[in-house]
């Protein structure tokens, strides 16, 4: 309690002997005048921000740890993707064995910083590293209409047609190219110092072909087997009646000659009843043949479908749109 008291009592001193900052300040502002405030902190840029993690990549890649190193200036380009981030973003892909990315970024690197900037040795070591990486990817070469957009394994990489073939891991990767709102997905498998090209023009379009089905009683199969058995009928009975009446003439025949031997009664009476057997028997073939003809050919028109066919219909799908194909005879 005595120290409290010590304390507060000291506290309350030393209140009473500061003077109020705003009647000690003097008027006109001379040599004791308060300093303004400081401004604000500066808002860190995306270089600065870029900087940051850099330089831990730096100190990774000194000590040896690349993934840390690659990790790092991978972020570090997310953020700032300029020539200055991109030399060590390549050199710590080729180190981790990302060799695509090792060659677009060392190239980008090449490409873009000011030649002043570049001295004759890192040059030489960014294109020993190109060289090298390039010898363990391989190319792809995409085919397609104008404006599709090029996916490799999710990541956009340009639109068609590629003036470039697109440097690849060995490996297996999704390519998609996307036009409007549909697309086509294909898979490479790139190997270690070769090329493949993948097609994604639209094949064109092949109708579909339906035939339409005849309407009527009877199937088509079933009315051409009775119009076939029916004129087989008529014919069979035509030719029939044609045999019986030249049987009937033979008869004829042999009557007259038994009727002009005097011992041959019998026989002519004989001759002459075949005769008109025969007779009778190919006239009714006849009747018969053609009544199956004329048969045949009723059956034949009453039962014709109403739909003549074959008549064929179909589907197109092109790239001026969707439409529908009839042929046939109406």
């Amino acid at each position: 309690m005595k120290f409290l008291s010590w304390a507060c009592l000291a506290c309350f001193s030393m209140g009473m002997l500061v003077p109020d900052p705003a009647l000690a300040q003097p008027k006109g502002g001379g040599k004791g005048a308060a300093k303004p405030a400081a401004a604000p902190a500066k808002e860190p840029t995306p270089k600065d921000k870029a900087a940051v993690f850099a330089k831990e990549g730096a100190q990774a890649a000194t000590a040896g740890e690349w993934d840390d190193a690659y990790a790092d200036y991978q972020i570090a380009w997310s953020i700032d993707p300029s020539w200055e981030i991109a030399a060590p973003l390549g050199k710590a892909a080729y180190k981790t064995k990302h060799y695509a990315e090792a060659v677009q970024r060392l190239r980008f690197y090449l490409r873009e910083a000011p030649a002043a900037k570049v001295s004759t040795k890192e040059r030489t070591e960014a294109e020993a590293f190109i060289q090298d990486a390039k010898s363990k990817t391989g190319l792809l070469t995409i085919k397609g209409p104008a404006g599709g957009d090029v996916l490799v394994d999710g990541t956009e990489a340009g639109k068609t047609p590629l003036t470039e073939a697109i440097i690849l891991d060995p490996g297996s990767h999704k390519i998609e190219v996307r036009r409007g709102g549909q697309g086509e997905t294909k898979t490479a498998e790139i190997a270690a110092g070769a090329t493949i090209e993948l097609d994604f023009t639209p094949k064109p379009a092949t109708p579909k072909t339906v035939i339409v089905k005849e309407e009527g009683v009877f199937t088509p199969q079933v009315r051409t087997a009775a119009v076939i058995g029916g004129g087989a009928l008529a014919l069979g009975g035509l030719v029939a009646g044609g045999v019986l009446m030249g049987v009937s003439v033979t008869k004829a025949d042999e009557r007259q000659k038994a009727q002009l031997d005097p011992y041959g009664i019998d026989a002519a009476k004989t001759a002459a009843q075949a005769e008109a057997d025969m007779r009778s028997a190919a006239i009714w073939c006849f009747v018969g043949g053609g009544a199956a003809a004329i048969g045949t050919g009723v059956f034949y028109l009453v039962t014709r479908p109403t739909v003549k066919a074959p008549v064929k219909a179909g589907a197109v799908v092109g790239p001026q749109g969707s439409s529908i194909w009839i042929e046939g005879k109406f």
